[in-house]
C-alpha cells in the first residue's frame, strides 16, 4: 500500500464517510448554559456553526437560567455567535454580540451581568482555542 494511503487509514482519528466529509464534533454535543445576576430584563440568541439558531432565551430577573443544545446534526467546531438583546419602546435592539471559536464537546456556562455581556464561568470537557475548525 502506497505511505500516503496508509496513513490516512492507520492514523486518521475522523471518522471516514465516503462522499462526504464527517465532522467528529456535532454541535448537538455542545450545550450552553447562561445565568442572569442582574435585574434588568434582556434576551439572547445563540446561532451554532451548523446555521441553527435557538430560540430567544428570555431572561426576567437575577437568578434566571436558559440553557441552549443544538438539535440538529452538523459541524459544532468553529464560530459559536451570541447576541444580547433589549427592549426598546417599539422592538429589541441587539445590546452585545459576540463570536466564540470551540473546539470540543461539552459544556460551557454564562453568567450575565449589569453590562448585559455574558462572561465565562466554567466549563466542561470544551476547549476554546485561538483557531482551526475542521473541514467541511
Amino acid at each position: 500500500m502506497a505511505p500516503h494511503l496508509q496513513a490516512t487509514t492507520l492514523t486518521s482519528s475522523r471518522p471516514l464517510q465516503l462522499g462526504a466529509y464527517c465532522c467528529p464534533v456535532q454541535a448537538l454535543q455542545i450545550e450552553m448554559e447562561f445565568q442572569s445576576t442582574t435585574s434588568q430584563e434582556f434576551s439572547l440568541r445563540i446561532t451554532a456553526p451548523n446555521g441553527e439558531e435557538s430560540e430567544p432565551l428570555d431572561f426576567a430577573k437575577t437568578g434566571s437560567v436558559q440553557k441552549f443544545t443544538p438539535a440538529n446534526k452538523g459541524c459544532g467546531h468553529g464560530l459559536w455567535r451570541i447576541e444580547v438583546y433589549q427592549q426598546t419602546d417599539i422592538r429589541k435592539k441587539v445590546v452585545h454580540s459576540e463570536s466564540i471559536q470551540l473546539d470540543g464537546v461539552g459544556s460551557l456556562c454564562f453568567s450575565i451581568g449589569n453590562d448585559l455581556t455574558p462572561k465565562l464561568t466554567s466549563r466542561l470537557w470544551l476547549r476554546l482555542p485561538s483557531g482551526g475548525c475542521c473541514k467541511k
